[in-house]
């Protein structure tokens, strides 16, 4: 089969932003290393853990250039279904997870909504939609974390679960970035970096 043919092989973008982050942002080392210590903790601590199910409001921005990059409110909706359904461990194909993985297993009891609030205090319905002139952004630089670089700012990172819908530059399926203990009381929050 020619190399055009073959079917596109999609790479997760984490580890390399990670790497990245690591030797450019100072004090990530440091929250990083606060975040593992408080989820260590909490795992040995049943005090540490909490009762009943931790709702995290959702912003998802939509940063497209063409109509067809302008994804619709139910793709949004089945992907908020999606990621509940695994966090939950409700989704359909948890009996094929690997023997690794399914012997730690678990309902993480978070559930994911689209904010109905802004930043301001504002109704919103959690979907920004953002027109852009750019043709792709970087798989890893952020920019389309900046509207000064054609994307959409972030909600605060310590209310809202940012996820961003753009057209990248490669065949990065996706990446996330790993949570941080802020300096107060509470349970860990992801902080955009």
């Amino acid at each position: 089969m020619a190399d055009d043919q073959q079917t596109m092989r999609r790479e997760c973008g984490t580890m390399e932003v990670h790497e990245r982050l690591l030797r450019l942002v100072p004090g990530y080392a440091e929250a990083r290393s606060r975040s593992e210590n408080y989820a260590l903790r909490a795992a040995v601590l049943p005090q540490m853990s909490r009762e009943g199910c931790t709702t995290i409001p959702v912003v998802v921005h939509v940063v497209h250039r063409t109509p067809a990059q302008n994804i619709s409110d139910a793709q949004v909706q089945s992907q908020i279904a999606v990621l509940n359904d695994d966090f939950r461990m409700r989704n359909a194909d948890l009996s094929t997870a690997p023997a690794p993985f399914a012997a730690v297993a678990g309902d993480a009891r978070l559930s994911f909504e689209l904010a109905t609030t802004d930043p301001d205090g504002n109704p919103t319905d959690g979907i920004v939609r953002v027109r852009t002139e750019k043709s792709e952004f970087s798989t890893v630089a952020d920019d389309v974390k900046f509207s000064a670089e054609g994307g959409s700012d972030a909600w605060p990172a310590d209310r809202y679960l940012n996820i961003w819908s753009r057209r990248g530059s490669s065949a990065l399926a996706g990446r996330r970035s790993w949570a941080t203990r802020s300096s107060r009381a509470g349970p860990p929050r992801r902080t955009a970096w």
